[in-house]
């Protein structure tokens, strides 16, 4: 709402099938209650089925900025491969997505652990007005942020499978190791 407020032409994309499993995740209504205009918002992009890849480059491709502000992003994907477009991306310093910045600034702050879901667990708040600052930040410098944007592309260039995976062997064999300690 506050960047609407100060950017009448911006449009949010939400790009989820989880708006439409519960009514926790309504994203739409909890969007109109929060005040966000509804001709900021495109949902025609939102689908419960993995789109294209022809599909998910042009998504990216089109964005001014990319937040992924999940609390439980398991891969962090989603960031990695907007960042990999060289479009300015920002994610939630939490879960996976802390495995992939290609820069601190990519980080949003978590904090005030909550309760988030019914079986209790705790997330992390986003920081409204950092992520503001941010975004401001983008549309304020866009020549700047085009020149961060495509450092960030450059560092997770080389993030490949074949790199990531004895990464996470190593991870997986050394808590399995603490595991077997902690287990005698």
């Amino acid at each position: 709402k506050k960047l609407g407020d100060l950017h009448p032409n911006i449009c949010y994309v939400l790009w989820t099938s989880l708006y439409r499993y519960s009514e926790a995740y309504d994203l739409l209504k909890l969007a109109a209650d929060l005040g966000v205009k509804a001709t900021h918002l495109r949902t025609d992009f939102i689908e419960d089925k993995a789109a294209p890849t022809e599909a998910v480059n042009f998504i990216y491709n089109a964005m001014d900025v990319h937040l992924l502000l999940s609390h439980g992003e398991g891969a962090g994907l989603p960031h990695v491969e907007a960042t990999a477009c060289a479009v300015p991306a920002f994610a939630t310093d939490y879960a996976g997505s802390t495995n992939y910045f290609a820069h601190d600034d990519q980080r949003l702050p978590a904090c005030n652990l909550r309760v988030a879901s019914p079986n209790l667990i705790m997330r992390p708040e986003n920081d409204v007005d950092e992520i503001v600052r941010r975004l401001e930040w983008v549309y304020n410098n866009p020549e700047e942020a085009t020149k961060w944007a495509v450092h960030c592309s450059d560092v997770v260039q080389d993030w490949t499978w074949e790199r990531t995976i004895p990464e996470w062997e190593v991870i997986i064999h050394q808590a399995a190791a603490e595991k077997e300690l902690r287990c005698k």
